[in-house]
């Protein structure tokens, strides 16, 4: 079964611009790095109005749990943090093991 650890997170009020277009770069800079990672994807909200006041959010697929805790041990995993930690204030992370889905 694959995991897939979804993460939201809220820029602080008085981070500047400029900081805010470099996290998608940065942080595919760094999920690049992680070999355990399936593949990935980070972005804004399409629909703004119902992201509960999340600024951007990203996706990391996992081939198995395993990889998961691999991802969670990785270097990289700790550059993400404390790059995360000055410039957002709030975050939400919630992997999940999922099952694939025959087409309805």
């Amino acid at each position: 079964m694959s995991v897939q650890h979804i993460v939201l997170a809220k820029f602080r009020n008085d981070e500047p611009e400029e900081a805010k277009e470099q996290v998608f770069e940065k942080l595919s800079q760094l999920l690049r790095g992680v070999p355990s990672i399936r593949d990935f994807h980070v972005g804004l909200p399409i629909l703004p109005g119902g992201a509960r006041g999340f600024d951007f959010g990203m996706t990391l697929r996992f081939e198995n749990v395993d990889g998961f805790f691999e991802y969670v041990q990785h270097a990289n995993h700790e550059k993400i943090i404390k790059y995360l930690q000055p410039i957002v204030k709030d975050s939400i992370a919630y992997p999940i093991e999922s099952t694939p889905q025959s087409k309805l």
